[in-house]
């Protein structure tokens, strides 16, 4: 697995383009990114991480507008939420086109969208477009936090090389979904539920 350096990042961009699976550091943690248009390079991130493919991979993107236009379109709650907190560790779980949601593994034609408020993974999205972004890890170990630890965890397998972004903060984003007029916090990480509720009122 080769370890890209900060410099290297239109090569980083370049690779996931042709289809490999990066690991590239957060504002969260190290995520496994892959192209979503390459379709190929979505289902060995699945095999990669030994993810079963009924679940859904998130989705990073640069900038409120790319997650618009990738969605086709947020509600004003989603829209508020959004505002609120990107970049940031806030996933938000929003209804999706068909043929994104099947790509990613999503059976209810919903998609977690976030936008990282790391410098460098900012810059990667905006050279690559939106990435299909799981955590760095096989399924069901921890996440991890340094390039090294990717490189030790994940050696041998579909991914092909790793951003070095230095150590991520470790803690994972917040999850959450707006169901029947209500937030619904699937995961409570970086961000509590009191905070995300706060900010609705506000």
């Amino acid at each position: 697995m080769r370890t890209f350096l900060s410099t290297e990042l239109d090569e980083v961009a370049a690779s996931l383009g042709a289809g490999d699976v990066i690991a590239i550091p957060t504002d969260t943690v190290y995520g496994l990114a892959a192209s979503l248009r390459v379709p190929d390079a979505v289902r060995r991130l699945f095999v990669a991480k030994g993810r079963p493919e009924s679940v859904p991979l998130p989705v990073l993107c640069a900038s409120l507008d790319d997650v618009v236009s990738l969605v086709g379109g947020l509600d004003e709650e989603a829209h508020r939420l959004g505002s609120a907190w990107w970049p940031g560790p806030l996933t938000l779980v929003v209804s999706g086109p068909h043929s994104l949601c099947d790509l990613i593994g999503s059976s209810s034609d919903t998609v977690g969208v976030r936008i990282p408020s790391f410098a460098l993974t900012q810059e990667l999205l905006s050279a690559t477009g939106p990435l299909a972004v799981t955590s760095a890890n096989l399924h069901g170990a921890p996440p991890c936090t340094t390039a090294s630890a990717v490189v030790d965890a994940l050696a041998g397998t579909h991914v092909s090389g790793v951003l070095d972004g230095g150590l991520c903060a470790g803690t994972p984003s917040s999850v959450v979904e707006f169901v029947d007029g209500g937030l619904a916090v699937h995961r409570e990480g970086a961000l509590s539920r009191v905070a995300l509720l706060e900010s609705l009122q506000d």
